[in-house]
């Protein structure tokens, strides 16, 4: 099956050969799934908030404060009305305690890793179509529940009415079929994510997640950096606006026609031309 791996082949060959978001298959954690370490995990507190995708598009002015609940509690309780003001919180990119991390089986052929953050969400909470300023790979790994990962290729961006590096388009109420149709259109991909599976992700692909149930998913930068991107994306931090219009408007204007090595082209100028301006 196209984009879905054994997690030996994973382990063997790393991230050499792959291009697109692939599922990997066969990824058993035992000591993931282990009685009392779930329970260690559903008792940690963690920070929740309003989605932050929801705020910069547009949307209500959510303006809350994180606050701090302990996984279990949030996750069992029923999502509030979609008018309140609490309707979208989820957690979203908080720190990884190190007593996950150690219980998770990474191979060593992935490279190096950076920037774990733990992701949760009660069942119905989405993060809709985006893509992220991070020139590496991630490594997704579930700990609870099953989640939807839609995936369409940077050169989607005319289907998606976007803004900087997210989609205007919302595509959060399609059904599996719905969904199955659009990556078709666009040569992407969509999978439904439980334990007992991950997922490796590429660079630069727009992507949306649904939670079809409460769960809880830990994110892990992998491989290489492309220190050109990295170390001007550093500095104003991931979610740059002016970075994200320069790379637009170069993106818009042929680079998508050429593919992932013309789009990479076209973000370097768009970072050199960034740092251009910020030094003159």
């Amino acid at each position: 099956m196209r984009d879905v791996i054994e997690f030996g082949q994973l382990r063997t060959q790393g991230l050499a050969g792959l291009t697109r978001p692939t599922k990997i298959v066969g990824f058993a954690q035992p000591a993931l799934q282990d009685p009392a370490f779930q329970a260690d995990l559903r008792a940690m507190r963690v920070p929740v908030v309003n989605n932050y995708l929801n705020d910069l598009l547009g949307g209500r002015d959510l303006g809350s404060a994180p606050r701090r609940i302990g996984l279990g509690t949030y996750l069992d309780t029923p999502a509030p009305p979609t008018d309140s003001v609490n309707a979208l919180e989820m957690v979203l990119e908080a720190p990884v305690p190190k007593a996950v991390l150690d219980r998770i089986d990474l191979p060593q052929s992935l490279g190096p890793t950076r920037h774990p953050r733990f992701f949760a969400g009660r069942q119905g909470s989405c993060a809709d179509m985006h893509f992220d300023w991070l020139s590496h790979w991630l490594f997704q790994v579930p700990l609870i529940g099953r989640k939807h990962f839609a995936f369409l290729p940077i050169t989607a961006a005319g289907a998606l009415d976007v803004k900087a590096n997210f989609a205007r388009r919302k595509l959060r109420d399609l059904t599996l079929d719905d969904w199955s149709a659009l990556v078709a259109d666009h040569d992407g991909c969509h999978f439904v994510l439980g334990p007992g599976e991950a997922l490796v992700q590429p660079p630069f692909w727009w992507h949306s997640v649904t939670y079809l149930e409460p769960a809880a998913t830990v994110s892990i930068g992998v491989g290489e950096v492309d220190p050109v991107i990295d170390a001007i994306v550093a500095e104003p931090g991931p979610r740059d606006w002016k970075l994200a219009a320069l790379f637009n408007t170069r993106l818009q204007g042929g680079a998508q026609a050429e593919g992932a090595g013309r789009m990479i082209d076209a973000m370097h100028a768009a970072l050199k031309a960034k740092a251009a301006q910020r030094i003159a």
